[in-house]
């Protein structure tokens, strides 16, 4: 047995969105965008239900709750299980996480842009009290199970949790009530007692509140179904959605048109950038102020309802495609999903958290759908923020793709070195590095099968995080990249450690 080791480099496996922008005199004039779907669904391709609702959350982090709920309900459409019972805590759910995932964006990114401190402490605790909110509902944790889990509410917990992050917001994000029209917004900017608030501030100045205005219309508020009706009539649909024969925005904007404060300011500004910052602000002010139940599922069993027709009969009948829906802090998120009559395995599910999705479908027979629709900013938008500001991002996918990347390094050593078996692979990855173990884990499950390194074990090493602080000009620990100093207080640090993400070692044949 000898060993060697080498380094780790990705192979391009996840999903990218490409935005290319015509200028001319200040002004976009053409857009074109592209979307690369990413490989993850052939992974769940085969697996059982449960099995794939396992690996949701796991595949996709960003917005995992909100990437489950739509699972569960394409499946639980496919299969004929009826969860109704659980309409009103799974919307709970969903709120909960995208309170906290708007939370994020006003607390650490929007400080950000005004050169000021985020404010992770803050964050935590906001975290902290929608964290409460599954086991209120759910004691066993099982919230997010086919059919619907154990639902026996804990009311006195799930009030004081809906209250903390109320309250939390309240205070971290508008220093008392929030604001409900244009006039309180507008005192509230003024009064500047945020980072919130300040940069709403500059964005209603002349000339920036209404940069990026455009006239695509919001997103209608259509049932799964309506997607699941077209991906199955059109297979144009997956790759150029489309509403009323347009594109359509999606988001916090979409949901909020109606609320007078952003009817206001689209009315003033049209659709620019103060009115989506609203929107975000007004749905991170409207987490609920107390729980409205349903019928409870505790004693209600789980009823069928007729399973979408398969085969033959799908093809004679009007079929369309089981699919979930739920909405998410930056869009909507679509999933698609047959089921084999046989087996009850999807054949494919294909979440997304794309800024601009849109769907994918493979070719018959196997059939791998996700349908969101698509926002196209229009042809004629002042350049705002300038493009050197435009941030690229890809899919939280990405431990796939450095599981190929894996199997890339272990394929180059072989043929260099000529061994043909591997039976441990030794990797460093850092808790700064922004990867799961776990889903790197998968990953190399699934893209290993039939190389040289099929059923080689995983042994990761975790270096923690190390940071310089330049204030107390001397090394601390750093468990997650937002953290201050655990000394000082501030966040004038320098990463030192616990980004390593690479191949220490191999043990071969």
């Amino acid at each position: 047995m000898s060993r060697t080791g080498a380094g780790l480099e990705g192979a391009g496996l996840e999903g990218s969105v490409s935005v290319r922008l015509r200028t001319a005199g200040g002004r976009v004039r053409a857009v074109s965008v592209r979307v690369r779907r990413p490989v993850v669904a052939r992974a769940l391709c085969g697996r059982t239900p449960d099995e794939a609702m396992r690996l949701v959350p796991l595949l996709f982090s960003l917005c995992g709750t909100a990437q489950s709920l739509a699972a569960l309900e394409a499946l639980e459409d496919a299969l004929g299980l009826d969860a109704r019972p659980h309409t009103a805590a799974r919307a709970l759910l969903a709120e909960a996480e995208a309170a906290t995932n708007h939370a994020w964006q006003v607390l650490m990114d929007w400080p950000a842009r005004l050169g000021e401190a985020p404010q992770p402490r803050e964050l935590a605790g906001l975290r902290s009290a929608a964290a409460a909110i599954h086991p209120a509902l759910y004691p066993a944790r099982d919230g997010l199970r086919l059919g619907g889990g154990s639902l026996r509410p804990d009311r006195a917990t799930l009030t004081a949790a809906i209250a903390a992050l109320r309250e939390g917001v309240e205070r971290t994000v508008f220093a008392g009530p929030a604001p409900t029209d244009k006039a309180e917004l507008e005192r509230w900017a003024d009064a500047g007692a945020t980072p919130a608030a300040r940069l709403m501030r500059r964005l209603l100045t002349p000339g920036i509140a209404g940069f990026g205005a455009c006239g695509v219309p919001a997103l209608e508020p259509y049932p799964a179904g309506w997607f699941g009706e077209r991906l199955s009539a059109d297979a144009a649909f997956s790759e150029n959605p489309r509403q009323n024969g347009a594109p359509a925005h999606t988001g916090p904007l979409a949901r909020r048109t109606a609320h007078p404060l952003v009817a206001a300011l689209l009315a003033r500004h049209g659709s620019g950038l103060a009115a989506h910052a609203a929107a975000r602000l007004v749905e991170l002010a409207g987490v609920r102020s107390a729980w409205h139940p349903g019928r409870t599922a505790s004693t209600t069993p789980n009823r069928l309802r007729t399973p979408a027709p398969r085969g033959a009969a799908r093809e004679a009948a009007s079929w369309r495609q089981p699919a979930g829906a739920s909405p998410t802090g930056c869009g909507l998120r679509i999933v698609a999903s047959p089921i084999t009559a046989s087996q009850r395995r999807p054949n494919g599910i294909s979440p997304r958290t794309d800024l601009w999705p849109r769907a994918w479908t493979a070719p018959r027979p196997t059939r791998l759908s996700l349908s969101a629709p698509a926002c196209w900013w229009p042809h004629s938008i002042p350049v705002w923020p300038p493009p050197s500001r435009f941030r690229t991002r890809i899919d939280p996918c990405h431990e796939l793709a450095l599981s190929q990347g894996i199997i890339d390094v272990i394929r180059d050593q072989a043929a260099a070195q000529g061994f043909t078996t591997v039976k441990t692979v030794r990797l460093v990855i850092g808790t700064l590095s922004h990867v799961e173990p776990q889903a790197i884990a998968f990953g190399f499950d699934a893209v290993s099968r039939g190389t040289i390194a099929e059923g080689a074990v995983l042994d990761i090493e975790r270096p923690p995080g190390q940071a310089f602080c330049l204030s107390c000009e001397k090394p601390v620990p750093l468990p997650e990249r937002s953290a201050p100093c655990p000394d000082c207080g501030g966040h004038q640090l320098m990463v030192t450690g616990g980004e390593e993400m690479r191949v220490k070692e191999l043990e071969v044949e």
